[in-house]
């Protein structure tokens, strides 16, 4: 499976995640919202392992920029284990 990207748009209690192909980024191929606790991060790792994502990019426009790159965006990389590093 060819190596997708994911995009999260993080909320206090919510997480919006699109997954694209990196050759035509603005095509949506999943899109799915998670809860933030433990059990709903676990999924949303293996659900990002299960579509070949390697690399997802995070925003928040809360308090949640903080000590991110001063953009608000922070970059993860997924684990082969299934969880976000």
């Amino acid at each position: 499976m060819p190596q997708n990207i994911a995009g999260i748009d993080v909320h206090k209690k919510l997480l919006v995640v699109i997954i694209a192909d990196p050759a035509k980024p603005d095509v949506v191929l999943q899109s799915r919202r998670f809860g933030t606790g433990s059990a709903e991060l676990q999924h949303l790792s293996a659900w990002l392992c299960q579509y070949g994502v390697e690399k997802a990019v995070m925003k928040s426009t809360a308090q949640l920029e903080t000590g991110l790159d001063g953009t608000g965006a922070a970059h993860a990389a997924v684990s082969g284990a299934g969880t976000l590093e």
